[in-house]
């Protein structure tokens, strides 16, 4: 290329460069910046959930693999560690200390980290739970390992986009396959697999294999059936015994890698796109000792047909533009989907674990007062509760919740608002979320969070007041206050029944009250009651379909 050519070049790309610095936004246009402070406290709301008797933590570091989404990583990190700080349930190690352990150390977190730095680096600075993550277009995707055995303690996928067709669709994978390995969790037992991991995922375009594998893995972390070793400390290994990754495993090198890590069994498979534009996942769990297929399943998924959904509002265009109709209506509008329900701790044993799924519903804020309740008996000369002094509401009560009603008239007053009582499914997917938390706010109990027999409140509480007992959503007074009817019959062991399909003589309570503690507060405790009594202490909120 002669000179003048050179030039040349210099001189046209020279008004480029000039506007790149001038107009940085209009170059970049396609960038979209991510609020840390909102996303910070989405993260440390849930680390403050997580289940176990940690209580060090640090986040590691976190990847950017998305070109379309700006976050400010170190501030996103930094506003994290203060958040959970807040929460008073970690230790939190910061990262500037971090770093200068790892610049003395020579340990780089930037990409893979051994099971042995991590423990060595625990040792260190007295860390139970390393976080660490990576940035994709339409979600941040964080993992807690426990350094003591390289599993997966908590995960978490957070929305950062207004656009999240992939989210969702990926989520509805994530749940599919959730289903798929509960139908057949009785054989995985059996062959004594706990501990899995991914070994390779074909996916084809615009799909990535990482991030799928990463939604999948928050899937089975949370979901604690089965301890999750993260592919990405495999990818370490791999490299390490100079083991070749293939999509169709070999034999003998998935035991060797079982062996070295401590894998029960491996999760593999292939994403085709069918003409009508659905994907279809061949997915396969082989025992690595002796080479079965233990689980396998066809899992199909599609792009949500019906419009994009936003972070605040993870809702179809049609759901959104109810709920803007409805703005103010003093009810929370909760996603429909899967969710852990139940538990396996026997203290609770007419509350089995579960998988449910629930269609997109709104329930009340608050329980339903005196003061609203007066109204409905006012309009149709109904029945008074058999607590009202001399069948009058006083006026210092009106914001009480309304007690003293059975569940015929609870059922009665939302009908007559056009509404129902929650189903018990939907109640303790409000009071638990999608994780299976145990209380509203997290998985520990404090005797000031709630209303409850600990907290030496000897009666209900105005239904508006403010505590810890509130999920992230503002749903109030879920774990104490009052007890709540819910629609369903009940039936031990878990089992709800709607009225017209169930001869059962009595019907679901939910929740604990003033009257009650701790064990009732419980997210999956299951009380009950006959229909046609009435209790001081149990009062109710209402529901609706969206």
């Amino acid at each position: 290329m002669s000179v003048f050519s050179k030039n040349t070049s210099l001189w046209l790309c020279l008004p480029i460069i000039l506007l790149m610095f001038a107009f940085p936004n209009m170059i970049f246009a396609q960038q979209t910046r991510v609020d840390s402070e909102a996303l910070a406290d989405r993260i440390a709301n849930s680390v403050n959930e997580l289940v176990g008797n940690y209580r060090t933590i640090a986040i590691s570091r976190i990847k950017q693999r998305s070109p379309k989404r700006a976050i400010d990583l170190e501030q996103l990190i930094d506003y994290t560690n203060v958040k959970i700080v807040r929460g008073e349930r970690f230790q939190v190690t910061d990262r500037s200390k971090l770093q200068l352990i790892l610049k003395e150390q020579k340990i780089q977190l930037s990409e893979f980290v051994s099971p042995n730095d991590y423990r060595e680096l625990g040792k260190l600075l007295g860390v139970e739970l390393f976080v660490y993550g990576t940035v994709y277009d339409e979600a941040l995707i964080l993992k807690a390992i426990d350094v003591q055995n390289s599993s997966i303690a908590w995960a978490g996928v957070y929305p950062i986009s207004e656009m999240t067709a992939r989210h969702q669709m990926l989520t509805n994978l994530s749940q599919s396959l959730l289903a798929s390995l509960q139908q057949s969790a009785r054989r995985i037992q059996g062959e004594e697999i706990q501990r899995v991991s991914f070994w390779d995922l074909e996916t084809p375009l615009p799909l990535s294999s990482e991030e799928i594998i990463d939604y999948l893995t928050v899937a089975i972390a949370n979901d604690k059936s089965l301890k999750l070793v993260d592919r990405e400390n495999l990818q370490l290994i791999y490299n390490e015994q100079k083991l070749n990754q293939e999509i169709y495993i070999d034999e003998n090198q998935a035991r060797r890698l079982g062996e070295l890590y401590g894998v029960d069994a491996f999760l593999y498979g292939n994403i085709s796109r069918r003409v009508d534009g659905e994907f279809v996942a061949s997915m396969k769990m082989m025992n690595v000792f002796s080479g079965v297929i233990t689980w396998a399943d066809l899992l199909k998924f599609r792009e949500n047909d019906e419009g994009s959904v936003t972070i605040s509002n993870p809702f179809s265009r049609k759901i959104q533009e109810r709920l803007e109709r409805n703005k103010g209506n003093g009810m929370i509008a909760i996603p429909g989907g899967m969710f852990l329900m139940g538990t396996d701790d026997p203290l609770y044993a007419n509350s089995n674990r579960r998988l449910m799924r629930v269609r997109p519903f709104q329930i009340d804020q608050t329980e339903v007062s005196n003061g609203d309740y007066l109204a409905f008996v006012e309009a149709n000369n109904h029945r008074r509760p058999i607590n009202w002094t001399q069948g009058m509401m006083l006026p210092e009560n009106s914001e009480l919740p309304v007690v003293g009603i059975s569940w015929e008239d609870a059922r009665m007053y939302c009908r007559f608002l056009g509404k129902r009582l929650p189903t018990e499914a939907e109640w303790e997917r409000a009071a638990r979320g999608t994780q299976g938390r145990k209380y509203p706010w997290g998985p520990s109990f404090s005797p000031n969070f709630s209303v409850t027999r600990e907290s030496g409140i000897d009666s209900s509480v105005n239904v508006e007041s403010v505590n810890r007992d509130q999920s992230p959503e503002g749903i109030r007074h879920l774990a104490g206050n009052v007890r709540e009817y819910v629609s369903d019959a009940y039936r031990p062991g878990g089992r709800a029944e709607r009225i017209s399909d169930s001869n059962s003589m009595e019907r679901v309570v939910r929740g604990s009250s003033w009257a009650f503690g701790s064990f009732e507060a419980a997210g999956f405790y299951r009380g009950y009651t006959r229909p046609n009594l009435a209790w001081p202490d149990v009062g109710f909120r209402c529901a609706n379909d969206l």
